[in-house]
């Protein structure tokens, strides 16, 4: 499990999951696995999600 909250908090793209909350379960997993993304302006790297989640 990883809390999106501490991106919104401290990066300005993840903003946009406040005004759109809709726009959280657009996402995918990126192409071969290594991470999740939104959009090309919007992803979690496989590192951040391994060492930032629970």
């Amino acid at each position: 499990m990883y809390d999106v909250k501490k991106c919104i908090d401290v990066i300005e793209k993840f903003k946009i999951f406040i005004d759109h909350p809709q726009e959280f379960y657009n996402v995918s997993v990126d192409i071969g696995g290594n991470g999740v993304v939104w959009n090309d302006d919007l992803d979690l790297s496989s590192e951040e999600l391994w060492e930032n989640g629970i």
